[in-house]
């Protein structure tokens, strides 16, 4: 059946909304954690996805300062970033995106003990989470704007729920044979990530059959059937549902991989993490079942962490009682 007019201009207004929309930008540290061992400090950085332009810089700025430090001081520290992957590929220079400022900064200095890698492992299943958030911060026009896989750009409205399910089974299997490589007890938190993952995905082939959406289906054209077709109030839900299992099956594969890259990282005295803090969260969790001490946090939940918050801590309840904070307040990375 062809699409009408009107279709086409929904459809306009919907690909408008989503681009223009600032609830999806990367944007700020606004948690910080600490976990260690006998041999090495985890420092968990933790961004709230919501633009605040004015704090980019000084955040930026001050992990700057830190890892220079780190390498002045011949402290062998690895970084692991959630690089936006849309970012990455359309929009590489983005200043208002702390991660990908962090990450540029890392790929063009030279340096002999820290190191980085980009602990973003989703690209159609975080194309669909985008299309399905509102507020993505895409281009102007949805054909200007790719997803890169195996070395090839698509385009965005090329998208479908097969590229989502693929993408799945790729990691999924990976996941199997790579939790081979560690004793039971955290093979057993690998498999207990993998049932729920599984989960997930089952959850998300139910909707799809529910509400009568094909795999082959462009998700952009998904996306409006749903707003469509389902708007009565019993089913007006159905858009939400559906972007949450995204988000779902998206986080619960990048977690299981990012705790596998911490794990890979132990011949680094510090290991940074900067991720949003949903990631944050559920690596702490894994770090302290496996025996990792947890030292202490600061959270400001949806504002911005500053440089007054780290001078302002103490040995109060709540505040962190170790000098941990040098990744984020260059004054302090004189501590080893």
């Amino acid at each position: 059946m062809s699409k009408t007019p009107y279709f086409s201009y929904i459809k306009y207004l919907l690909i408008t909304f989503i681009c223009f929309s600032p609830t999806r930008l990367p944007a700020v540290l606004t948690k910080l954690s600490l976990f260690k061992n006998e041999k090495q400090e985890i420092y968990l950085l933790g961004d709230y996805h919501k633009e605040n332009s004015e704090i980019v810089l000084p955040q930026y700025t001050i992990i700057r300062q830190a890892l220079n430090c780190f390498e002045q001081q011949g402290t062998k520290c690895k970084v692991f970033i959630e690089v936006p992957h849309h970012f990455k590929v359309n929009n590489p220079t983005n200043n208002r995106s702390l991660l990908l400022s962090v990450s540029n900064f890392l790929h063009t200095t030279s340096f002999n003990h820290v190191s980085w890698a980009d602990s973003e492992i989703r690209k159609h299943i975080s194309g669909a989470m985008d299309i399905m958030l509102p507020g993505c911060s895409i281009p102007d026009k949805d054909t200007d704007f790719f997803y890169e896989f195996q070395g090839k750009k698509y385009p965005f409205i090329s998208l479908t729920f097969d590229h989502v399910q693929q993408e799945y089974f790729k990691w999924h299997q990976k996941i199997t044979a790579i939790k081979q490589l560690y004793p039971p007890k955290i093979q057993a938190l690998f498999d207990e990530k993998l049932i729920e993952v599984v989960e997930v995905f089952q959850n998300l082939k139910k909707f799809l059959i529910r509400y009568n959406v094909s795999k082959d289906e462009s998700i952009l054209d998904a996306v409006m059937k749903l707003q469509e077709e389902y708007n009565e109030v019993s089913e007006r839900l159905a858009y939400y549902f559906c972007r949450q299992h995204l988000m779902d099956l998206g986080s619960c594969l990048f977690n299981i991989m990012l705790f596998h890259q911490v794990l890979s990282a132990q011949s680094y005295d510090k290991i940074v993490v900067i991720t949003g803090s949903v990631h944050t969260d559920e690596l702490a969790e894994l770090l302290y079942k496996i025996g990792y001490t947890y030292k202490g946090s600061i959270d400001t939940k949806d504002t911005p962490l500053l440089p007054e918050d780290l001078i302002a801590l103490n040995n109060s309840v709540n505040k962190l009682t170790y000098p941990l904070l040098s990744i984020v307040y260059s004054r302090l990375c004189l501590h080893k």
